[in-house]
């Protein structure tokens, strides 16, 4: 084998272990800890091994994804454990994600650092909304799970979804072009293109271009036996979805210790999906501004590090019909801008500071046909501490504090700590982490309906610990780890009178408590390795029990983040690689079960309280992709969705992809 598929080929299982290894980040992510232990930032702010993060970690790199064949972000991470990803039609449709049983408004969702979590999202909760983001330029996804609001404040408290772009190469020109073709009239185009080199023979710089379109006529995604209001049709019409992105990056290092760089991503989704629970030719457009720049600087031999970034991002959705009279039917807006400064001093090898100050604003402005329902701003200035050390070579510790000070609310203390230690003689590997989360109410919770809102913050207490075992010389790696998560003063929404008194429209209140608490376990095995081939398997299984209290006003809420999470959610893979890694077959499985969701008046059963319940069963389906490249720098893709035509829900009501044949082709330069 070439000295450089051996290293791909190692790279493939060293990918592939640390996906699965979320239960326990001091499990090395292949036989070779040394040469091939991942690095992350995503869960210390600071560039640290995988197995030295006393956190629940996933790195997910571009050779994965690439061969996973995926068209969406989001179901690249649901086949993660502690994920619960729903969406209401795929790709151009409403699409959240959940850990550990906590909504989406608890998950900090980032693309290279700049907070994407959209205060003027449509759901007025503030979570991040996955609909138009393509899976596309990515050098790799990290997924930290458990308590982050001590490094990453308000809206990370379950956890931090960052997604990581490549940057362009050093040497002269690169790039590449990818065409897609397959069911239902898709079609999918990628292209990148990127110079390296030095200004004035002195100064490096790298400049690269990104390019992604996916266009679709279909299908339609509603489920046939939903129930509907008696005014209403059951849906007949394909859900037409189109997406473009554009990245542009610019990289400069004026000298040895001083690295800059400048971004800016767009990206335009159009779509006819269905509304509720009907397809009326609804239409939805949105367009997206992620940008920034940051400066690294590196002083005192390298012991002192500090980045200061300007980041910033701006969405717009556009809702409307054709048959309406006015057709601006409805309008969100959200905008946030973020300054940062983050500064680590390395006291020894083994001891490391990292303190940091931030400010943020956030805008938020919805309108309804021609009525203007809110354009409020908020402010946000956080300062974190956090103390990152190794004890005796195997022990990790990672200890943090953080205070938050609001525009809106009363200010706020949080912490975190986890600790980790390596047995390296049996293999084994303990784990524990604890901390607190502060989530504040977003713009729309707090503006949106009628009745101006008095809410409280929700307090999130988390609680983790893990354990992970390497047998058979590293071909067999298993992990395990317990949480448990409470928050308290849950904010959700009622249709109450009890919102005021005469008050008869819908508000959000502040509720009891939800618990949510379960395990993840893990299993990543090399099943088979050749002189030219080899077989791995990878499984996760996640178990979450949510409960919601609401001991005093049971009956005015409905529609929380606890009646989504599949209680019972599995994922399997298993990834065959031949003729010295030239080419690979890869199944993924998902099996889950899914709990009653709760609806107002008019859909499914409607109980006591007022409101309704369905369910969805249990649901599963198989996905395969293949790649082989038939020449130097050609590859040829194919992938099948969804190969039995199975019945799979992640949200009620619509189905996920139906059978599916796609195509492919790709050349790199």
């Amino acid at each position: 084998m070439p000295s450089s598929r051996r290293h791909r080929h190692t790279l493939r299982h060293a990918a592939s272990a640390a996906m699965v290894l979320a239960a326990l980040p001091g499990a090395a992510a292949n036989a070779d800890d040394v040469k091939l232990d991942p690095i992350v930032v995503t869960a210390t702010k600071t560039a640290t091994k995988l197995s030295d993060v006393p956190a629940s970690v996933t790195v997910i790199t571009a050779e994965e994804i690439e061969a996973m064949g995926d068209v969406s972000v989001g179901d690249i991470i649901a086949k993660t454990p502690g994920v619960n990803f729903y969406s209401s039609g795929g790709v151009g449709a409403a699409s959240f994600a959940q850990l550990r049983g906590l909504g989406g408004e608890h998950t900090l969702v980032m693309i290279d650092g700049v907070r994407m979590n959209n205060p003027a999202e449509s759901n007025q909760k503030g979570a991040f909304n996955f609909q138009g983001l393509i899976a596309h330029n990515i050098e790799r996804i990290e997924i930290v799970r458990g308590p982050q609001a001590t490094l990453y404040g308000s809206a990370a408290s379950g956890g931090v979804i960052n997604i990581i772009t490549k940057k362009g190469a050093s040497d002269g020109f690169h790039g590449g072009i990818k065409g897609e073709y397959g069911s239902y009239a898709t079609r999918r185009l990628d292209g990148n293109l990127s110079y390296g080199g030095k200004l004035d023979n002195a100064m490096p710089f790298t400049l690269s271009y990104a390019h992604s379109e996916y266009i679709a006529n279909g299908p339609n995604l509603s489920d046939e036996d939903r129930q509907f209001r008696a005014n209403e049709t059951r849906p007949s019409e394909d859900d037409r979805r189109i997406v473009y992105d554009h990245s542009l990056d610019f990289r400069i290092s004026p000298s040895d210790n001083l690295d800059g760089r400048l971004f800016l991503t767009v990206n335009d989704l159009s779509t006819d999906l269905d509304n509720s629970a009907q397809d009326t030719n609804y239409n939805k457009d949105s367009r997206t501004y992620v940008y920034g720049t940051s400066w690294d600087a590196r002083l005192l031999d390298g012991r002192f590090e500090t980045k200061n970034t300007v980041s910033g991002m701006r969405t717009q959705d556009d809702a409307w019909r054709p048959s309406d009279a006015v057709r601006h039917y409805s309008r969100y807006l959200g905008q946030t801008l973020n300054l940062e400064n983050q500064s680590t001093y390395h006291l020894t090898e083994n001891h490391a500071v990292v303190a940091g100050l931030a400010w943020d604003a956030a805008r938020a402005k919805a309108d309804n046909k021609t009525v203007e329902r809110i354009d409020e701003k908020m402010y946000h200035t956080s300062g974190q501490l956090q103390l990152q050390s190794q004890f005796f070579d195997h022990l990790n510790v990672v200890a943090g504090v953080s205070y938050d000070a609001y525009s809106a609310f009363e200010n706020a203390l949080t912490y975190r700590i986890g600790a980790g230690y390596e047995f390296p003689e049996t293999g084994t590997t303990i784990r524990a982490a604890a901390g607190t989360g502060y989530r504040a109410p977003s713009i729309s919770q707090l503006y949106y309906y009628e009745k101006p809102e008095t809410l409280s913050p929700e307090e999130t207490t988390l609680f983790e610990a893990g354990v992970d075992q390497k047998l058979l010389g590293d071909r067999l790696k298993l992990g395990v780890t317990a949480f448990h998560n409470r928050v308290d003063n849950v904010i959700t929404s009622s249709k109450d009178s009890g919102c005021a008194p005469g008050f008869s429209g819908s508000c959000y209140l502040n509720g009891d408590r939800l618990i949510a608490k379960g395990v993840e376990t893990s299993l990543g095995a090399l099943v088979y390795e050749g002189k030219s081939d080899s077989l791995d398997l990878q499984l996760n299984y996640t178990y979450t029990l949510t409960s919601f209290s609401a001991t005093t006003s049971s009956a005015k809420f409905a529609d929380h983040a606890a009646d989504k999470i599949s209680p019972h959610v599995v994922n399997i893979s298993a990834i065959y690689a031949f003729d010295n890694d030239k080419g690979s077959i890869r199944a993924d499985a998902t099996i889950k079960s899914r709990g009653w969701e709760r609806y107002h008046k008019g859909y499914g059963t409607q109980t006591s309280s007022g409101y309704v319940e369905t369910y969805d069963g249990d649901g599963w389906k198989l996905d395969l992709a293949a790649q082989y490249e038939i020449m130097d720098n050609v590859t040829v893709y194919g992938r099948v969705e969804n190969l039995f035509d199975s019945e799979y829900y992640t949200s009620s009501g619509y189905n996920s992809n139906p059978f599916g044949v796609y195509a492919g082709i790709g050349y790199k330069f």
